[in-house]
């Protein structure tokens, strides 16, 4: 049987990884942002649970928990830069510590705010023509890459490069001019 204090040091921990879950929105986001793609977004994010409960104790319930966790999200993104010093970095160090700096430190988005950018984006992959979707499914939520995607639809890796960055553009001016009438 466990002694009490190990009973409230569970329910401590408990209660600490369910903040993460609640939060794991917010983090994920920020997570991404810095990465250079989704399946690493999801290892740091993992990596982020995995020491936010190995060090539950150490957090106070009433102080940020988001701030604390991206504290934590930030190391493990520093480390994986460093780590991955063979392959030409994305960012430099001093720009991705810029960028983690620009985070707001308190919880800005409204968990509506978000699904409205979500069905935003959805709404303007909708406009995109077939093929130019399809390809962007095939390198964003596949997660495959250019050259991957060119000999599976039998193209050059130019045509696929040219693809994604119109596509791009397209997505970006569509989520815009969504953006500019919703605030209008």
């Amino acid at each position: 049987m466990n002694p009490p204090d190990s009973h409230a040091s569970n329910q401590h921990t408990l209660r600490v990884q369910s903040l993460f879950v609640h939060h794991q929105p917010q983090l994920r986001s920020f997570i991404q942002s810095l990465t250079p793609d989704f399946s690493t977004a999801d290892d740091v994010l993992q990596e982020c649970f995995l020491t936010v409960s190995a060090k539950a104790q150490e957090f106070q319930l009433e102080s940020n928990f988001l701030a604390w966790v991206r504290a934590i999200a930030r190391f493990k993104i520093l480390a994986l830069h460093r780590d991955q010093s063979r392959r030409p970095a994305l960012l430099s160090e001093e720009v991705l510590e810029t960028l983690i700096l620009s985070f707001p430190s308190e919880e800005t988005e409204t968990r509506s705010e978000e699904l409205r950018g979500f069905e935003t984006l959805r709404n303007c992959l909708s406009k995109l023509a077939p093929a130019a979707r399809e390809i962007i499914h095939m390198r964003y939520f596949s997660q495959w890459g250019p050259a991957e995607i060119s000999r599976i639809r039998e193209c050059s890796m130019n045509a696929i490069n040219v693809t994604l960055a119109r596509s791009r553009e397209a997505l970006r001016r569509c989520v815009e001019n969504s953006n500019n009438a919703v605030i209008l």
